[in-house]
């Protein structure tokens, strides 16, 4: 099975265009593959005369193209598919013989989706509310849990830092739970702490998340258990009231480097918060090299590029930073600083199920 990339021409009277199909399986035939089904991507749902067309030059049979057409939920996908009948000539291709799906399940999962009985709003207090793909697993916990109960799940993003000065009410009143999730550093703890402390005194449902968590046990040391200049080892090496200990002040584990780990993925461009992103580095990143730096970059899916410009996505800045800084301000381009590019990483090893920190418990 191939899938191409069917694009519209001609807006605002558009047409879908056949030509990229045919060219990339003419490319996978020059290759010795010839595909059996070709499913392609479009905005719309393709004639009827369309797929003849493309089914005459890849040199399929007419009843093995298929729309994919776009859908407004991964979840309608399925349904979608088997509407067209791929399921039918893919298990006919098989030999596995026809047989009617039961998708009740999905059924039954699309009409909760699309009819919720009632709606939540949650806010997200975090470091990286700018990148939202750092957070894509609780998104969609969030979402997956709304569905179950057939809720609508509205997410308010809050950043951390904005409510280390102002009043948490102002951002924080029209919340039915608030969520702090993971981090890296001590940016924005303030701001998480201060959101903590508003939900426990308005009776707000709160979920801390690995440092949200942390940032929880901080806030009720200090404000409820009386326990004034608590805090975690991993922002303060001497707190007054230690309540988060690093693994090796409580047992010899030896000394563990502090550099967050990353999957290597050196061809860039294929997975994690930067996926697809054209990302400048400036210069060396506390700790990282440039070249350093920009092997992370990939490892978080980005493409590293030299100098900034109106194609850039995002710049990291280290030090001497100056010209690229006002360009970058002068494109609108976001900018990130040494402690957010670190919680990126930290965020996207623990997404892949490893420690970013393993000192920290």
């Amino acid at each position: 099975m191939a899938a191409s990339l069917m694009s519209l021409t001609g807006r605002p009277k558009a047409w879908l265009k056949s030509k990229p199909t045919q060219h990339s399986v003419k490319e996978l035939r020059a290759l010795g593959i010839q595909p059996d089904v070709l499913l392609c991507r479009a905005d719309l749902d393709i004639p009827r005369d369309l797929k003849d067309k493309i089914a005459l030059f890849c040199s399929v049979t007419p009843d093995a193209v298929f729309s994919g057409r776009d859908a407004h939920s991964i979840y309608e996908v399925p349904l979608n598919l088997h509407l067209e009948g791929l399921d039918a000539k893919v298990a006919t291709l098989l030999g596995l013989g026809e047989k009617q799906p039961d998708l009740s399940a999905w059924e039954n999962l699309l009409h909760r989706i699309r009819n919720p009985k009632g709606s939540v709003r949650i806010g997200v207090v975090g470091k990286y509310v700018e990148f939202k793909e750092s957070y894509k697993s609780l998104i969609e916990a969030l979402h997956h849990a709304g569905y179950g109960l057939e809720t609508q799940v509205d997410l308010k993003w809050i950043e951390a830092e904005d409510l280390e000065n102002q009043d948490p009410a102002t951002f924080l009143q029209d919340c039915h739970g608030i969520l702090v999730p993971g981090g890296f550093g001590v940016r924005g703890t303030r701001g998480m702490v201060k959101s903590i402390q508003y939900a426990r005194e308005h009776h707000i449902p709160f979920f801390g998340i690995c440092l949200g968590m942390q940032m929880a046990s901080v806030e009720f040391a200090r404000n409820v258990a009386g326990l004034e200049g608590a805090d975690s080892t991993e922002f303060d090496d001497a707190p007054k009231h230690r309540v988060i200990f690093k693994l090796r002040e409580l047992v010899d584990v030896g000394v563990v480097p502090d550099r967050p780990v990353v999957r290597d993925d050196p061809g860039g461009g294929t997975a994690g918060p930067l996926a697809g992103k054209t990302v400048v580095v400036t210069g060396s990143i506390e700790g990282f090299s440039r070249d350093e730096a920009e092997d992370a970059v990939r490892a978080l899916g980005g493409k590293p590029a030299g100098s900034v410009s109106r194609k850039t996505d995002l710049v990291v800045a280290g030090p001497g930073a100056g010209s690229k800084l006002a360009k970058a301000s002068e494109f609108g381009i976001p900018v990130l600083d040494a402690d957010g590019f670190r919680g990126l990483l930290a965020d996207h090893a623990a997404m892949n199920g490893e420690k970013a920190d393993p000192e920290a418990t």
